[in-house]
């Protein structure tokens, strides 16, 4: 899925603190799950529940990390 792609992407990036590809992905992903897929008709079906809460995890657990990705640029710009 086009999703697990930007997550990854945003976590191989994360990982090797390549910090401005880590925030562009990460908030690309976020954008995508927040506003993009929840538009979608089988959003909202039982079918993809399991999907869904995993979703909401992930991008729990991205924010999370674009928070200290933001720390990080902010101790660079210090520098």
């Amino acid at each position: 899925e086009a999703s697990d792609k930007v997550l990854q992407t945003f976590q191989t990036a994360f990982e090797k603190k390549r910090l401005d590809e880590a925030y562009v992905y990460g908030m690309r992903y976020c954008t995508f799950c927040v506003k993009g897929i929840v538009n979608h008709d089988y959003y909202n079906s039982s079918k993809f529940a399991a999907r869904k809460a995993q979703t909401n995890q992930r991008v729990d657990a991205v924010l999370t990390k674009l928070e200290q990705v933001a720390e990080w640029m902010d101790q660079e710009e210090i520098e």
